[in-house]
């Protein structure tokens, strides 16, 4: 699949587990206001097809950050991991990929509130 692709089916698994459309990002340098939000963006290329001396093919991988506001959460961790929890399931739908590995971690948005973000790579 190719990266314009892909890239499209994950905007439609972040809008379908109620990422509003406006707080979908693809520049990781953007602070998003609110929440829900998923920033999205090219992490590398892997080869795929070796020959004797060129890959015939890359594809190309995704990185998903989903950000929630966590300020009044009553437990920060069960929400971001039921929220990556969904978009997993979104993806196997959308993608026909199932998801290796999400870091969780905590951090700060605009004007210090708290978040937490999990970093999904596709």
């Amino acid at each position: 699949m190719n990266f314009k692709l892909k890239r499209e089916k994950l905007v439609l698994a972040c809008e379908s587990i109620g990422i509003n459309e406006k707080d979908i990002y693809f520049d990781k340098d953007i602070v998003p206001r609110r929440f829900p939000a998923s920033i999205i963006t090219l992490g590398e290329a892997e080869g795929n097809l070796k020959t004797a001396s060129r890959y015939a093919d890359y594809e190309s991988l995704i990185d998903v950050y989903l950000i929630v506001d966590i300020n009044d959460a009553i437990d920060p961790d069960l929400e971001i991991h039921d929220f990556s929890m969904k978009f997993r399931e979104k993806c196997i739908a959308y993608v026909q990929k199932d998801i290796d590995k999400i870091k969780y971690y905590p951090a700060k948005a605009d004007s210090g509130r708290k978040v937490k973000i999990a970093k999904v790579r596709i």
